[in-house]
């Protein structure tokens, strides 16, 4: 998507967003602001727990937008607690019945995007099913799969995947599952598969993992599935949604703008650019959620923009480092295209 598509696709979102937020004042806002701290739920999936979507630990990254959300609602000595779920169905629940104001992020399937009372954002983060594959394979792509023996967990998403894939593609498919995470990574540090399936950032937290062995394994570029994940809150308050979409898709806009933390206070930019009205100089995004026009060069100051979060997260300097994916990634693929990751 070109750069000027993308910043009139998220001024509009926002301007939604805002005509949304003045349709009635936020409850869920209002008592975060009473309390003095935000509630924020953290879904840090385990494999031995629950298998229900397998996604990995996000990291800093769920921690970083849940941080943004505080400075939205309660300014630059916003107070946040963050409460780890292992699952995403306890998550849901806990947001349902009100002990969380909002999910960082939680898979878009189908289960999660009609779950009754809950209202997802657009996607935060771009998740999907890919392979890893020791490098004495010689493998460089998915199809070269075909005939060799891949390890999964059963019954997950990811064995869906799989099978669809494979046969989409006419190839052979030679399943090797398993009930336990450790069961199948001791079979494929042993060689017993040529390659372990997963989602994508489970695959890079499992070979962060390996130690001094991670460089002798590698993440292939294919990726035979997408498995978008979003913010999500309560449905039933309309504005406090809306404010939530505002921080995630005004942080990625100002990573788009190339709007750092330090300019954003000292740069003079014209009353009718992107940047102006995102700041809060054109006095429109305060008053619909009863929040100072700036709330937003706060959210900025604090966390930076997307991409700075993204780095944090998964950057060349952390553990397990992870190329960034697009909407431009996750369309038009097909079955056995190989899908870049940078």
């Amino acid at each position: 998507m070109h750069r000027a598509a993308i910043i009139c696709s998220v001024v509009c979102a926002l301007g939604l967003a805002s005509a949304n937020a003045q349709q009635a004042a936020s409850a869920t806002l209002s008592h975060v602001q009473t309390q003095g701290i935000l509630n924020c739920g953290i879904v840090r999936e385990d494999a031995e727990y629950s298998i229900e979507d397998n996604h990995g630990s996000r990291g800093t990254f769920d921690d970083d937008l849940c941080k943004a959300f505080s400075v939205a609602a309660l300014g630059t000595k916003a107070k946040l607690t963050s409460i780890t779920f292992l699952d995403s169905a306890s998550a849901l629940d806990a947001l349902r019945d009100g002990r969380i104001d909002v999910i960082a992020s939680v898979s878009t399937d189908f289960s999660h995007s009609t779950a009754p009372g809950i209202l997802l954002s657009p996607p935060v983060f771009y998740d999907g099913v890919g392979f890893l594959v020791p490098n004495q394979a010689n493998v460089q792509h998915a199809p070269q799969l075909a005939s060799k023996r891949v390890c999964y967990l059963s019954a997950t998403t990811v064995e869906s995947a799989l099978r669809r894939w494979f046969r989409d593609g006419q190839l052979d498919f030679v399943p090797f599952p398993f009930q336990e995470e450790g069961e199948m990574e001791a079979a494929f540090l042993t060689g017993n598969c040529t390659a372990m399936a997963g989602d994508l950032t489970r695959l890079v937290n499992t070979r962060a993992e390996f130690g001094s062995l991670a460089s002798q394994y590698a993440i292939l570029p294919d990726v035979i599935a997408q498995d978008p994940l979003a913010s999500a809150t309560r449905n039933s308050d309309p504005t406090w949604s809306s404010l939530v979409l505002w921080v995630t898709q005004g942080l990625m806009m100002a990573q788009d703008l190339g709007l750092s933390s330090q300019q954003a206070r000292i740069k003079q930019f014209a009353m009718d650019s992107p940047e102006a009205k995102l700041l809060g100089r054109t006095h429109e995004l305060g008053a619909p959620f009863g929040l100072p026009d700036d709330w937003f060069l706060h959210v900025l100051e604090a966390t930076g923009t997307y991409g700075d979060i993204y780095e944090r997260a998964f950057g060349s300097g952390t553990l397990c480092p992870m190329k960034r994916r697009t909407t431009d990634d996750c369309q038009h693929r097909g079955p056995l295209s190989p899908l870049p990751l940078n």
